[in-house]
């Protein structure tokens, strides 16, 4: 976008007492930027500005009521991206080295200079970008920060609640071998031993299970070289239990093993986000509910297709899925934040890309990976 598009989307606020001045700067900023907003001395100003928080202030320096180094100093603290221009008929040292210890942006000299103005305009739209860029940058960190840090509060919570069952779990288990062995010589009835068949077969099941969260939401501390089917098929077998619950088939077609470099456990949860809202659109409709999942690779990458036939995302916010904070589930069955995180994990920490598009009746998530060259010669 060129520069005076730019600035067509920003509005500018004129701080002059000199109706003359102000008439001149008035007429040629007013076709340059989206809203101008005119007052006639820094008390206005400053109020104008709090209640219209525009991106450029121009102003000058001797005003009634209030200055225009006073109002912008007040402008810095309420907002400090503030770009502030002071235009200004006294060259003095002091008033310079003062506007620029407030934060003032540039200082021009009277008379009104359009090249001259137009420049220093232009390089204060070049601020503002970046300064929303790195803010932008800085709120995506921060949400990622957050979201990682509840997915180790929750490794926490896990590996708690697998400290407090293993006690129990090993004491039933004792209990049905007592059980067993009181029996021993006799022919207890076949109930009996099915029974205390079945029952040790589910503590095993539930300790693996219990290892198996803890293992999954255990952060990793160092990159490392892995196969990907072995985490994707640890990622279907911790939702495997809910999608059973609901009848959602799961079909997989993998290849043969293909090794990337990463943090596993992160590739584990990107999946079993996309898996989980595979699971909760499906839960939207009736009938044949399925998820398909394949796996290949060429030379270079692997690719991960995780695939449903739920409907379909709507069109008009596809491209939006993969932002922080946004969902099109209520607040209570959702916050925005796992796709984000996902995508961040895929294509920031493991270097690859994840995408969607809607396919057939459904969804479906790719992902690509590079795969690992040296495991690969």
């Amino acid at each position: 976008m060129a520069f005076r598009e730019k600035l067509g989307l920003m509005s500018i606020m004129i701080v002059e007492d000199n109706e003359e001045v102000l008439k001149l700067e008035a007429d040629y900023f007013r076709f340059l930027c989206r809203d101008l907003i005119i007052a006639r001395n820094g008390k206005e100003g400053l109020s104008l500005f709090e209640q219209m928080r525009p991106e450029i202030v121009i102003t000058d320096i001797k005003m009634p009521l209030m200055g225009g180094l006073e109002m912008s100093k007040a402008i810095k603290q309420i907002e400090p991206s503030t770009q502030i221009v002071v235009l200004s008929a006294f060259n003095e040292t002091e008033l310079l080295i003062k506007a620029l210890e407030l934060g003032v942006d540039h200082y021009l000299f009277k008379p009104f200079e359009r090249p001259i103005v137009l420049d220093a305009l232009r390089k204060s739209v070049e601020k503002i970008e970046s300064l929303r860029a790195l803010q932008k940058a800085q709120a995506e960190r921060a949400q990622l920060l957050l979201a990682q840090s509840r997915v180790r509060a929750l490794g926490e919570m896990t590996s708690m609640i697998a400290h407090q069952w293993r006690q129990p779990l090993n004491v039933l288990g004792l209990i049905i071998h007592n059980i067993r062995k009181a029996h021993e010589g006799l022919e207890p009835p076949e109930e009996t031993i099915k029974d205390t068949d079945k029952a040790l077969t589910i503590i095993e099941q539930m300790s693996k299970t219990i290892d198996d969260f803890r293992d999954f939401f255990k952060p990793d501390k160092e990159r490392e070289v892995f196969a990907v089917d072995g985490i994707l098929t640890q990622s279907i077998e911790m939702l495997e239990p809910s999608l059973r619950k609901h009848a959602i088939e799961v079909e997989i077609l993998t290849c043969k093993q293909a090794w990337v470099e990463g943090y596993p456990s992160e590739l584990g949860q990107s999946l079993l986000v996309i898996l989980q809202n595979a699971k909760d659109a499906l839960l939207l409709r009736t009938g044949d509910r399925r998820i398909w999942v394949r796996m290949q690779h060429s030379e270079t990458e692997v690719r991960i297709q995780i695939e449903d036939n739920g409907g379909g995302i709507d069109p008009s916010v596809i491209l939006r899925i993969f932002e922080p904070y946004f969902s099109t589930k209520s607040a209570k069955h959702g916050m925005g934040i796992g796709l984000y995180m996902a995508k961040t994990i895929i294509e920031e920490h493991m270097n690859g890309t994840l995408s969607a598009a809607n396919v057939g009746a459904g969804a479906c998530f790719s992902i690509t990976l590079p795969i690992h060259q040296e495991v690969l010669k």
